[in-house]
């Protein structure tokens, strides 16, 4: 069960994650916690519900403002992830746009096609909304929404919709000036624009234009009640990356939110010691190996900003601009992304102290080691380990060793080997350092043998196990295992980064069988294919095998598998 406890209580979306890590569904919430804790609260689900619930295993979230935002996001993840769970969302499906045409005297229509024609603004989720917002728009700026200018001022005009530009009841500049006024109202410019306009007001009542000053009154009045109706996402014409840096005690970390069409959804997260170039430093290396956005957001101007930009120019063929926004939607969905930084720092920080907590530690267990062993029946057995520093893995100090001293299945002494050779080697090179914490895969009889190889070489770090079974740990010294919450932060942590050493320990098995399948008596018979030969060895085990089978003529099962030419071959071989 998710520990919903630790969800931020905002608005946004929130991701169902499986065992694998795949995205099972993706739902939209006013308040995140409430909304994902009723999964797990209620009794009574729909049928579709039920399936899904048992299969949840993690949850991940994007905070946005408000609600609007939110509904996009849900539809943009959707249409990415393709979860499971999710309604499946057609192609035609879109959200409308007010459009702002490219004609000599602009029409205010709505669109559901972005094309590179005219000026859109949206996408809006509510048509309700977007209804509002057209009406009072023609009522305060009375720009025309007739196809074709007709030969006489239609009725929207006798409605005080339209400025009648058909017959000239308004002059070209005029009319260019609503135009803009309108654009700049929709681009969320309101507060200026009102400034302006109550300017201009002021110059009307002081030539004592009494009626003018109060037509733009009226209009100060509509634009200040439509800013409150107007919800509406900033559409671009690019993807854009937001490259926010999060600085928190001795930890510094930069996450990367791609935001499409205004609207945040995805993330990517990274953790580094700290140093005076990191943010340079960041963006040099991260987009020598990943595609290039048009616009890179950040916080704060880089030392070498020019060069940088020119650089990623030439890497992606095309201008790649890097923005420092001091207000307007680019500085709000900065905002927004340091706000979701922050929520997952925080989130991490406190699951390793949970842990430190639970597991009765004097440390933050920053770096954990984890060990698996894997092994067919005592053959080619492998020990690996992997290295979680901050709960992200440390790929460059995973590590696997073929098991020496061991023979047949003895995952103790296969234990105590590998726990051993880690740490002699990780001693013998200053550059390395040792984990905060070491966990086993396995009992306590593992955990016994993992601690006699660290006693070999005077080591004094914190050792726990995690059993598969019944997934509880155990510590040196205690009969019964520790008493944490199943359905904690710190345990589905350690179940993590175990299970990662399982994967890491039977992929190295598996590729070191595959290897000594690749080399055998076999490959001396012409006419045995390299997949015959494999599936040969994988089926019986060895060379020795196959020869005792044909020697005492029981090879109905080896006929079965190849065809009688080639099982000719081999008699033939093998009799000699």
């Amino acid at each position: 069960m998710i520990d919903y406890k630790s969800l931020p209580t905002s608005t946004g979306c929130y991701l169902f994650k499986n065992d694998s890590g795949s995205v099972i569904y993706v739902g939209k919430a006013k308040n995140i916690k409430k909304r994902v804790s009723s999964y797990f609260t209620k009794t009574k689900h729909d049928a579709k519900t039920e399936l899904m619930i048992p299969k949840i295993r993690s949850v991940d979230f994007f905070i946005t403002s408000n609600e609007a935002e939110a509904l996009l996001l849900e539809s943009n993840l959707i249409r990415k992830r393709k979860p499971k769970y999710n309604l499946e969302l057609k192609d035609g499906i879109r959200y409308a746009y007010i459009k702002i045409t490219s004609e000599a005297y602009p029409r205010l229509v709505i669109t559901r096609h972005v094309t590179k024609k005219g000026k859109y603004f949206g996408p809006y989720t509510s048509g309700q909304a977007r209804r509002e917002i057209i009406n009072y728009a023609r009522k305060t700026f009375k720009i025309r929404a007739c196809n074709n200018m007709p030969r006489k001022e239609c009725l929207l005009y006798h409605l005080e919709q339209c400025s009648a530009p058909c017959t000239s009841k308004i002059s070209k500049k005029d009319y260019e000036k609503n135009v803009k006024d309108l654009m700049r109202f929709l681009k969320g410019d309101t507060y200026s624009l009102i400034k302006d306009l109550e300017i201009e007001m002021k110059k009307y009542s002081d030539k004592q234009l009494f009626e003018e000053a109060k037509k733009v009154r009226n209009q100060v009045s509509s634009i200040k009640f439509l800013g409150e109706k107007q919800k509406v996402e900033r559409v671009s014409r690019h993807d854009e990356d937001y490259v926010v840096r999060v600085v928190e005690k001795s930890k510094t970390a930069i996450f990367v939110f791609n935001a499409s069409k205004g609207v945040i959804v995805s993330k990517k997260f990274y953790e580094f010691e700290d140093q005076e170039d990191l943010y340079e430093s960041f963006i040099k290396l991260y987009y020598s190996k990943h595609s290039i956005p048009q616009k890179i957001i950040i916080q704060k101007k880089l030392g070498d900003q020019e060069n940088i930009e020119e650089y990623l120019s030439n890497i992606a063929g095309r201008q790649a601009e890097i923005l420092i926004p001091k207000k307007g939607v680019r500085k709000q969905l900065l905002e927004l992304a340091k706000q979701n930084a922050l929520l997952q720092f925080d989130l991490e920080n406190k699951t390793l102290l949970e842990l430190q907590k639970n597991l009765r530690l004097y440390t933050t267990p920053s770096v954990i080691d984890s060990f698996d062993i894997s092994t067919s029946s005592g053959e080619d057995t492998v020990g690996s380990v992997v290295r979680y520093v901050n709960l992200k893995p440390d790929k460059s100090e995973y590590r696997s060793f073929n098991i020496r001293s061991v023979f047949g299945v003895d995952d103790f002494r296969s234990m105590y080997e590998a726990v051993f050779r880690r740490y002699k080697s990780i001693i013998s090179d200053e550059k390395r350092s040792l984990p905060d914490l070491i966990l086993i895969d396995g009992g306590p009889q593992q955990l016994a043998f993992a601690m006699r190889a660290l006693k070999e070489h005077n080591l004094r770090i914190p050792v726990i196990s995690l059993a598969k079974r019944e997934e509880e740990v155990y510590a040196p010294g205690l009969k019964k295992p520790l008493n944490i919450k199943k359905n904690s932060d710190s345990l589905r942590a350690l179940q993590k980064i175990r299970d990662e050493a399982h994967r890491f320990a039977v992929t190295r098995h598996r590729k070191k069988r595959l290897k000594k399948l690749s080399v055998s008596e076999l490959d001396e018979i012409s006419g045995v294919g390299i997949k015959t030969k494999q599936d040969l060895l994988t089926r019986f085990g060895s060379v020795k095998k196959i020869k005792e089978l044909i020697r005492t003529k029981k090879t109905s099962k080896l006929e079965e598998m190849i065809s009688k030419k080639v099982f000719l071959k081999l008699k033939n071989y093998f009799k000699k």
